[in-house]
């Protein structure tokens, strides 16, 4: 989306690094916005190859928008590739997250494993053949700065819907945060570090979601309306605009995260709202404006044009609407719905929730709430084929329990 300075790191199966790119071949990192870079290009007189050990391996591409002042690009420059002590690597890493907003670089990595033959390669794909479903589920209703208020619902809604999956909808793992230990870095970490490693291609992710939305300035130029959509963490801090920018989950960081799933279907199930409204029974945030319902529409669209084709999103509300807890506070009012609906149904799909939903909460909050604002759940993305919450008896077979 933007020009910057692209590097190629290659962890082995020994945690031996390297950088590959750029390289004495192809020297030139720059790249341009909106581009498809090639490495090797296809005039460059170097190619990767496969070589043992055998094992997992990483090749991880770092994006930043000024060259990273931890490497000599010079010494780069005068190798086909150039050899890192993971000690020097992690130090650069921490060095870039630290110093640097996360608008001004990403990184995306994919995972290699090398096997020594077809033996080995036959185990890999009878294993592969057992899907795995991984749930992580967050629910926030404290908030660490004072300046986000508490909720009433978020640890019920978890709570619920996490016990009704494992009973009904054949969860093979899952990871659960909540309150303070739903902090920014234990929700990526969940996502990036766990998830993937549970998980390969071709398998199903859960993400359920319930707690505060809110809408800050978009400062990396990608948002029509020039806002970002946030989701809230525990440790989210409101004393400065760059403690916001740094402390929240950005749709634009949560997009960066869901590279790290390549491969993988992903069901994501947002109960928040992000329209700048605040009463005891709305989940969102006061903010300087009011934004339309975007999160993650264009982090979909993104995902798909590099290869992510199974990733769907339902959310509670959209166009400025706001997500309403049930008058008595005991849960919120679509999270209630699709439990409901999991409750009486031996096998649901996505589209069936999603027609489900659509219908029922905006009923629910019309007949019970006096006076409140439409809420009109939204759906975004595609699937391949149907993905099920509750499968069905032969899928289920299917699944590693």
């Amino acid at each position: 989306e933007q020009p910057g300075y692209l590097y190629l790191f290659y962890i082995d199966a020994n945690d031996q690094v390297a950088v590959v790119f750029p390289n004495e071949l192809q020297q030139d990192n720059r790249i341009a916005a909106r581009q498809v870079i090639s490495v090797p290009a296809p005039d460059s007189p170097f190619r990767f190859r496969i070589e043992e050990p055998p094992g997992k391996e990483i090749l991880k591409a770092v994006v930043s928008r000024q060259p990273l002042m931890q490497l000599d690009l010079d010494r780069l420059q005068r190798a086909a590739l150039t050899t890192l002590t993971k000690q020097t690597f992690e130090q650069s890493e921490v060095t870039l997250k630290e110093k640097h907003a996360s608008t001004e670089w990403a990184e995306h990595s994919i995972p290699i494993r090398v096997t020594r033959g077809p033996d080995e390669q036959a185990g890999a794909v009878e294993r592969a053949q057992v899907r795995r479903r991984h749930l992580i589920a967050v629910g926030v209703s404290r908030y660490q700065d004072p300046g986000f208020s508490s909720l009433r619902t978020p640890r019920a809604d978890v709570t619920q819907f996490v016990d009704l999956m494992h009973q009904k909808g054949r969860i093979s793992s899952s990871r659960v945060l909540l309150d303070e230990a739903a902090t920014l870095e234990a929700v990526r970490a969940a996502v990036v570090d766990e998830a993937a490693r549970k998980t390969r291609p071709g398998d199903t992710i859960f993400i359920y979601w319930s707690g505060h939305g809110t809408t800050i300035a978009d400062t990396s130029g990608d948002e029509a309306d020039g806002f970002d959509e946030c989701l809230v963490t525990s440790d989210s801090s409101v004393r400065s605009a760059r403690s916001i920018e740094q402390s929240v989950l950005t749709d634009d960081r949560f997009g960066r995260w869901l590279q790290h799933l390549d491969g993988r279907r992903i069901f994501i199930l947002l109960d928040a709202c992000y329209s700048g409204g605040h009463s005891a029974r709305e989940k969102s945030i006061e903010t300087a404006k009011s934004a339309d319902f975007q999160i993650l529409d264009d982090e979909v669209v993104r995902a798909k044009d590099l290869g992510q084709k199974d990733l769907v999103l339902i959310a509670s509300g959209g166009s400025g609407q706001l997500s309403f807890e049930r008058p008595d506070g005991s849960i919120s009012v679509m999270t209630a719905e699709l439990i409901a609906l999991m409750q009486r149904k031996n096998r649901l799909d996505v589209a069936e929730t999603f027609q489900h939903l659509v219908t029922s909460v905006p009923q629910y909050v019309k007949l019970n709430i006096p006076g409140a604002e439409p809420q009109i759940p939204v759906y975004s993305g595609s699937l391949q084929a149907p993905l099920f919450l509750i499968p069905d008896t032969d899928a289920a077979a299917r699944f590693n329990d």
